[in-house]
C-alpha cells in the first residue's frame, strides 16, 4: 500500500512537471531559432555595447567601469555582472549571453504558465505558456544584450512569489518575493520603482480586506528588509565612490534631456521619442562628453544640469506638451520598439527579421482588443491576484508620458496582456458551464474548457 501511494505521488509530480517542461522547450527552441537566424551577425552595440564594456572591466580590472580607474554610477550592476559571469566562464562572445537569455525567456514563459494555472486551471496556464512561447514581442528581446529579457523575467518573479505569498503566507515566498524585489531594483535603474508598487500592494489589498492588516504588514515588511539588505551593499558601494546617496543608478537627467529638447520638437521622425543629449544640446553634451572619464561626482553634476536644461524646456514649451505627451502614449503601444541595437532592426531586410516584423504588426492590436475584453470579464474575480500588475501597468504609462514612448518600455507588462487574454478565454468556459450543464460538446465528450482552448490555440 505505501509503495502504491509512493508511486502514485512521483506519477503525480511528473504529470505536473510535464507541462512546464514543455512551454519550456517550446519557448528556448523559437528563442534559439530567433537568435540563429535574425540576430546571426549581431554585435552590441549603444547601450549593450556600454554593459559588455562594464562587464569586461569587471574581468579585467575588477572595476564597475566604462572608463577604468573612474566608477560608474550610471549603470545597475545586474545585467553588466551577469554579462561579466558568462564572459569568465565561457568566453567573451556575445552569442553566449544570448543563448543564456534564450533559457532566461524560457524562464518567463514558464512563470506565466504557472502564474496562470495558479490563478485560473492547469489548463488554461498550459495555453498561456503557449502564447507566450510564440508572442513576438516577448522573445523580441532574448537575441540582443539589452536589460529587457532578464528585467522582465525577475518582474514576473516578484509577481509570482507575490501571488504565492497571498495564497500561502509562507516564510519561504516572504523571501522568494524580497530576494526578486532585490534583484528587480538593481536590474534596472527605474526597477526600484517597484518597491513603491509593492507598498501601493500591500494598501489596497489591507483596505479590500482580503488579507489581515496584522499578516499583511508582516509579510510587507519581511519583503521590503531582504530587498533592502541586497539593495544595500550597492547604494553604500555608491556612496562611497560619489560621496551623494545614489541608490541604485543615475539617468534621469540623460532621459530627460533626449526627450524634451528643440531637435524631438522640430522633427518629425524624433517627434515624441529620444535623442542623444549630444543632439538635443549639442553645447551642454559637449561640456559633460568626458564625464564618465572624470568619475562619479561628474556623472552627477552632468545628470543635474541636463535636467535642469530638461525642465526649463519643458517651462519654455508648455504649449507643445499635450501633443508630446499624447505622442509618447502612442509610442507606447506601437508593435515594436525602433532601436538601433534591435537585430530586427539594424537586419531589417533579413528574411527572418521580415517574419518577425510582420509577426509583430500583425498580431498586436488582435492581443490588445482580446487583452481589454479579458480585463473586463477577469476583473471582479481576479483583480486581487492581477493587481501588481494592474499597477505596473499604471506605473509603466506614467513613465512612458513623462519621459518618452517606446515599445520596449511596455516589456514588464507583456505577460499580463497574455494573461488577460487566457482570462479571456476562462471567463468564456465560466459562462458555458453556469448557463448549461449539458451542451452538445459533452454529449459529444468534448468539455467547454477544451473546446474554448482548441479555438484559441488555433486561432
Amino acid at each position: 500500500m505505501d509503495n502504491k501511494h509512493t508511486n502514485n505521488t512521483a506519477s503525480d509530480r511528473w504529470r505536473a512537471v510535464i507541462p512546464a517542461a514543455s512551454v519550456f522547450l517550446l519557448a528556448w527552441l523559437v528563442r534559439l531559432i530567433l537568435n540563429l537566424t535574425v540576430a546571426r551577425d549581431y554585435t552590441p552595440t549603444a547601450d549593450a555595447a556600454n554593459f559588455v564594456l562594464i562587464a569586461q572591466n569587471l574581468l579585467h580590472s575588477g572595476c564597475f567601469c566604462l572608463h577604468p580607474p573612474a566608477p560608474t554610477i550610471d549603470r545597475a550592476p545586474v545585467w553588466p555582472t551577469t554579462i561579466a559571469v558568462i564572459y569568465g566562464v565561457f568566453g567573451a562572445n556575445n552569442l553566449y549571453v544570448r543563448i543564456f537569455l534564450c533559457f532566461i525567456g524560457a524562464g518567463t514563459c514558464v512563470l506565466i504558465y504557472l502564474f496562470a494555472a495558479e490563478i485560473f486551471s492547469p489548463r488554461f496556464g498550459l495555453l498561456a505558456g503557449v502564447l507566450a512561447s510564440v508572442y513576438p514581442q516577448l522573445y523580441i528581446y532574448d537575441d540582443w544584450l539589452y536589460a529587457e529579457s532578464l528585467f522582465v523575467f525577475l518582474t514576473m518573479a516578484f509577481a509570482y512569489s507575490l501571488l504565492r505569498l497571498q495564497h500561502t503566507g509562507k516564510i519561504r515566498w516572504m523571501i522568494w518575493s524580497g530576494i526578486c524585489l532585490g534583484l528587480v531594483a538593481l536590474e534596472r535603474p527605474n526597477g526600484i520603482a517597484t518597491i513603491a508598487l509593492l507598498i501601493a500592494w500591500v494598501i489596497i489589498i489591507g483596505a479590500s480586506k482580503t488579507i489581515p492588516w496584522k499578516r499583511l504588514i508582516k509579510e510587507g515588511i519581511i519583503v521590503s528588509c531582504v530587498a533592502a539588505l541586497l539593495i544595500a551593499p550597492w547604494t553604500i558601494r555608491n556612496y562611497a565612490v560619489s560621496r551623494s546617496f545614489v541608490p541604485v543608478a543615475l539617468g534621469q537627467g540623460t532621459v530627460l534631456i533626449g526627450s524634451y529638447n528643440n531637435a524631438i520638437a522640430q522633427s518629425t521622425p524624433f517627434f515624441g521619442s529620444w535623442v542623444n543629449p549630444n543632439i538635443a544640446d549639442p553645447a551642454l553634451g559637449q561640456r559633460y562628453h568626458f564625464a564618465d572619464w572624470q568619475g562619479p561626482r561628474a556623472q552627477l553634476a552632468r545628470e543635474n544640469s541636463f535636467q535642469t536644461a530638461a525642465e526649463q524646456w519643458i517651462i519654455q514649451h508648455v504649449s507643445l506638451m499635450p501633443t508630446l505627451l499624447e505622442a509618447h502614449f502612442i509610442d507606447l503601444w506601437k508593435p515594436l520598439a525602433n532601436d538601433s541595437d534591435q537585430p530586427v532592426s539594424r537586419f531589417s531586410t533579413n528574411e527572418a527579421s521580415m517574419l518577425v516584423t510582420t509577426m509583430a504588426n500583425a498580431d498586436i492590436y488582435f492581443v490588445y482588443v482580446l487583452a481589454v475584453l479579458g480585463l473586463l470579464f477577469t476583473f471582479r474575480q481576479r483583480w486581487r491576484e492581477l493587481l501588481l500588475f494592474y499597477l505596473l501597468t499604471l506605473y509603466t504609462i506614467a513613465q512612458c508620458l513623462a519621459l518618452y514612448g517606446t515599445a520596449r518600455f511596455r516589456a514588464p507588462i507583456e505577460p499580463l496582456l497574455i494573461i488577460l487574454i487566457v482570462g479571456a478565454a476562462w471567463w468564456v468556459v465560466q459562462q458555458l458551464r453556469s448557463r448549461s450543464t449539458v451542451s452538445k460538446e459533452n454529449s459529444e465528450g468534448i468539455s467547454p474548457e477544451n473546446t474554448v482552448i482548441f479555438i484559441c490555440a488555433h486561432v
